[in-house]
């Protein structure tokens, strides 16, 4: 996995929030909290954009994160909320970033 990829996603277990959906807990985050952490931005006019567009992609393809299925979420512009998935908590233990 890719260094900076790995980055993000500790990032994003670091400011995640455990939240109910649909009767289970997950651990849910917004993707500019991790960005904002790792010095990268959303907008896809910079070069820090397109890190975080290239890092959010490699972890959607991993099944690291999917995006959060919360009402009303494609009402928030700029904004996308991602669940750390099982695989993802594995892949960072795996990576030494958590015990």
């Amino acid at each position: 996995m890719d260094e900076t990829a790995l980055a993000f996603l500790k990032e994003a277990y670091n400011n995640a929030e455990t939240l109910e959906i649909e009767g289970q807990q997950q651990l849910v985050f917004r993707g500019s909290d991790a960005a904002n952490a790792l010095g990268l931005t959303m907008a896809a006019e910079r070069p820090e954009g397109e890190a975080y567009r290239r890092a959010i992609s490699l972890l959607v393809d991993s099944g690291a994160v999917v995006l959060a299925d919360i009402r009303g979420q494609g009402q928030l512009v700029g904004e996308e909320f991602y669940e750390i998935t099982p695989h993802g908590e594995e892949m960072l233990g795996e990576a030494g970033r958590i015990a």
